[in-house]
């Protein structure tokens, strides 16, 4: 709940601030009255006839506003993790899906781990952009326990920046539906989007771990993607 609360506080400061210096501007232009308001309108009139002071303030102003914003970007993304993290444990509780605040058009559906990296990560419902804002997420279509291939997409400098770490043979466990799927790295595969990146030796029930490569490339949009292809090792794929 206090978290919620804090996030709210962050959604309307972030409304505030453009605004407050909005009608700073404005009531600066506009008082009338005597004592400290004429001395505002009197530095009003100052920033109008000496335009070289009026773009000094202007451009203040304004880099006051994008160092209080990128603030609330970081106090964000530090807060998101917690309250997707509890909508999770209260989605396994509940066994309904639980959205991490109110107005998010996601929400956690499982838990991946790998042991050896050390790496824990929520995975989001869908694959938008607004989804993969806040965690890695989860295609439509198969889902763990399912024939299939689980397809689970992420951004490769943030949460899907330890794929480039990952090695065959590894473990992988995703939770999901209060089930745990467990996994072993069957491949890694760098492949081009616009011709697909499907390997030939593909297991009968598994997970694939996409995301942009090369992972230091300095302009986003490439058609490459790195490809991890997890096996499922328990429970035991059905003979197909």
């Amino acid at each position: 709940m206090v978290g919620l609360i804090l996030l709210l506080a962050l959604r309307i400061l972030e409304w505030l601030c453009p605004t407050l210096i909005t009608l700073s501007l404005y009531s600066l232009m506009h008082l009338n009255a005597t004592g400290f308001t004429r001395s505002l309108r009197y530095l009003s009139i100052r920033l109008v006839t000496n335009w070289r002071l009026g773009l000094a303030v202007l451009a203040l102003l304004a880099a006051l506003s994008q160092f209080a914003n990128a603030g609330l970007i970081y106090a964000k993304a530090w807060l998101a993790p917690v309250l997707i993290a509890d909508a999770f444990s209260r989605s396994l509780a509940s066994g309904e899906r639980v959205k991490p605040w109110p107005w998010a058009d996601t929400y956690p559906v499982a838990r991946l781990q790998m042991a050896r990296l050390g790496v824990e990560r929520f995975i989001m419902d869908g694959d938008s952009g607004h989804a993969m804002a806040f965690g890695a997420g989860m295609a439509g279509g198969t889902r763990p326990g399912e024939p299939g291939m689980v397809m689970v997409g992420g951004h490769r400098d943030t949460h899907f920046r330890f794929l480039s770490e990952v090695q065959e043979g590894d473990d992988i466990a995703l939770e999901y539906d209060g089930e745990e799927y467990l996994y072993k790295v069957f491949a890694t595969v760098i492949a081009d989007a616009r011709s697909g990146f499907i390997p030939s030796l593909m297991p009968a029930q598994g997970l694939l771990m996409v995301t942009c490569y090369p992972f230091d490339e300095v302009i986003p949009g490439g058609s490459q993607r790195f490809v991890v292809v997890g096996e499922r090792i328990w429970p035991k794929a059905s003979p197909q």
